[in-house]
């Protein structure tokens, strides 16, 4: 049976208590009977009522410090309480109102009586409950609004600084070549393309993130999970980061003898990896180290990209997967970045079921975990 609300009654006269739980059932509503005011808090700890009806005099304590009791708790001391009370108690009926109670009942009562004052309460009682839902669906349009907003000024933040700058950049560099072609030599010439083809990268990766990252809150890229061989989407990812690594000479390691195979879409694993050996290069001084290796455990495999670099400040570690943090750094060659790369890690792992996390210490380096489901 659905009732329509459940209510606590806490009288120790057996006969007066029955007969405000008949009253109660004929109205749709469950009574819990109490017949002293250790039992009522007792009974409260077990199970929360909507309302409840509480005697004043009881044998062991009074209403009033069961109401006190209930106060202390913040889990019931927003449930409404109505006094029950002699019909000439004028100074309980004061004290009991002054506290807190939301009405009272004078003994003894009419039937009428009794149902009018329950059942209207419990229309205050209802519309009170959905306002605090109102109110707490607001909060939460709120917090996604700020969420929004906050996400849609990272990224206006991007396009008109981090991608804007290297195309000034790319656009002074062809300039200068254009209206000095005649004078320049050839060495200054290949410096120039050498630039030229290394701003055009950094966009191009650039661009590739923020569609991507783009597609996913839009809810347009939806992961296609397969089985795939980590050692292989490592060793595409190391190809295509030779290069960047020479030119600091930073040593590109991936050792792993054996594979493992993962559940999982190849490609936004390939960018994740991609984002994160881009990153260890970048903030890994020449003559450093940067690895990737594969530990299986039981069900699960763990991809880590290491390295001996910078680090992170250890108080910008939470923040880093975050899209409202604006921990963008320098590389050691002067690498731009815009922190995108690992939000978009942490969403394209967190899709395919895996999680991502990191280790780092200030001037040793950083080692990203992760962790995906393993499979045979």
């Amino acid at each position: 049976m659905n009732y329509s609300g459940k209510v606590l009654v806490v009288d120790d006269s057996k006969l007066i208590n029955s007969y405000i739980s008949e009253i109660l059932i004929k109205n749709n509503f469950l009574p819990i009977s109490a017949y002293s005011g250790s039992e009522a808090l007792q009974l409260l700890a077990e199970g929360m009522p909507d309302l409840i009806l509480l005697d004043i005099v009881l044998p062991d304590i009074t209403g009033f410090e069961v109401y006190a009791e209930i106060h202390k708790d913040a889990s019931v001391k927003d449930i409404p309480v109505i006094f029950l009370t002699g019909i000439s108690d004028a100074e309980n009926i004061k004290k009991g109102l002054e506290l807190g109670a939301i009405d009272y009942i004078p003994k003894p009562f009419k039937d009428i009586e009794l149902t009018l004052k329950i059942v209207n309460h419990f229309k205050t009682i209802n519309a009170n409950k959905q306002i605090k839902e109102r109110e707490k669906k607001l909060e939460e349009y709120s917090r996604e609004l700020e969420e929004l907003n906050s996400t849609k000024n990272k990224f206006f933040s991007i396009i008109a600084h981090d991608l804007k700058n290297p195309l000034h950049l790319l656009m002074g560099l062809s300039n200068e070549l254009m209206d000095n072609i005649q004078n320049l030599d050839i060495e200054t010439v290949k410096e120039v393309v050498k630039g030229i083809n290394s701003t055009s990268k950094q966009t191009f990766n650039l661009l590739e993130n923020l569609l991507e990252w783009a597609r996913m809150q839009t809810g347009n890229l939806q992961a296609k999970p397969e089985r795939i061989s980590c050692k292989a989407i490592i060793a595409e990812i190391k190809s295509l980061f030779d290069d960047a690594a020479k030119k600091k000479n930073i040593e590109l390691i991936f050792e792993n003898d054996t594979d493992a195979y993962i559940y999982a879409d190849a490609a936004m694993m390939k960018t994740v990896l991609r984002n994160l050996v881009s990153n260890a290069i970048k903030f890994t001084s020449c003559n450093g180290e940067v690895s990737v290796n594969i530990q299986e455990h039981s069900d699960v495999c763990d991809i880590i990209v290491a390295d001996n670099g910078i680090g992170i400040d250890p108080a910008h570690v939470e923040k880093i997967f975050r899209i409202d943090s604006k921990l963008s750094k320098i590389g050691t060659a002067n690498e731009e970045g815009t922190g995108l790369g690992l939000l978009l890690c942490k969403e394209f792992v967190e899709k395919n079921n895996g999680a991502i996390s990191v280790e780092s210490q200030r001037g040793k380096g950083s080692r990203f975990i992760i962790s995906m489901p393993l499979m045979d």
